[in-house]
């Protein structure tokens, strides 16, 4: 989607979450909008606040290790991508558990 489509919508799934602050789905779309617009930080709150409100997953903990590296914050990314990724194993989801393990692997390359 062009970026121009993104901050036009972005407005709208502001409001979207202001009028029902419960709804994950919705809090989730606006964390991907802030996250593809490269608003990071704005994406770590929402995904903070999707896992203090729905509880720990791991492909939200891994939408939150990414806002994290791409804020800089490796360390931060790392740690949450274990906890993904321990979460990911005892599900049983393997699909999660190499996705997971890839991001793990790429940010280990980036370095502090």
């Amino acid at each position: 989607m062009p970026k121009g489509a993104l901050n036009e919508g972005l407005p709208y799934l502001s409001k979207a979450v202001d009028i029902d602050p419960n709804n994950s789905s919705v809090r989730y779309n606006f964390a991907v909008t802030l996250a593809r617009l490269r608003q990071h930080d704005r994406a770590i709150t929402q995904w903070q606040e999707i896992l203090r409100r729905d509880g720990r997953t791991a492909d939200t903990l891994s939408c939150l290790a990414a806002g994290y590296a791409e804020s800089g914050r490796l360390d931060e990314a790392l740690t949450t991508l274990d906890q993904a990724l321990k979460l990911a194993i005892s599900a049983g989801d393997q699909r999660l558990v190499e996705q997971i393990a890839r991001q793990i692997g790429l940010y280990r390359q980036r370095g502090p």
